[in-house]
């Protein structure tokens, strides 16, 4: 029998720790299942998908506010474009059942955020070359520093302090 020293458990604890939560959508998938099986599990040993604190993802990504927003949105999520094409004989078939190439998604998310990004720096530059007054050129570069910033902190799972070093840049 192996026997764990108490390090090893304070180690597995503080991962466990961790981890990032389950989201909405993985609670509501895993409730889900458990009414489209019902004879799987026992209705009593379902009670901690109820536990919101408790649960998290196996294998969990930090995904930005704006992937998050193309995720939610059914439109996009079950796109043609975003199906997935690989693993097709793996693949459990159903009505509901569908499968999204994350790839695809991030590629997506990354060209519109290029796009957003070059529209920020470079309409201000023509904006400024119409605008003479100095209080109205400083108004638009603090404004459009704060748009940026405030999209790059959606677009992005970085930390406060590298995305004000990204918005000085």
């Amino acid at each position: 029998m192996l026997i764990r020293g108490p390090d090893e458990y304070l180690i597995a604890y503080s991962t466990l720790r961790n981890r990032h939560t389950a989201d909405d959508h993985q609670v509501k998938n895993l409730k889900t299942w458990f009414l489209n099986h019902p004879g799987a599990i026992v209705k009593q040993e379902t009670k901690f998908a109820d536990h919101r604190g408790d649960l998290f993802s196996m294998a969990s990504r930090h995904r930005s506010f704006v992937r998050r927003l193309f995720e939610s949105s059914r439109l996009i999520r079950l796109s043609s474009i975003f199906k997935a094409r690989s693993f097709l004989e793996k693949r459990v078939t159903g009505q509901n059942t569908h499968y999204q190439s994350d790839e695809g998604l991030d590629a997506f998310t990354n060209l519109i955020v290029l796009f957003v990004g070059l529209v920020m720096l470079l309409a201000p530059l023509w904006w400024l070359n119409y605008v003479n007054a100095d209080t109205a050129r400083l108004g638009i570069i603090s404004g459009f520093v704060i748009v940026f910033s405030s999209l790059l902190y959606m677009a992005s799972v970085s930390r406060s302090f590298e995305i004000m070093a990204a918005t000085a840049a």
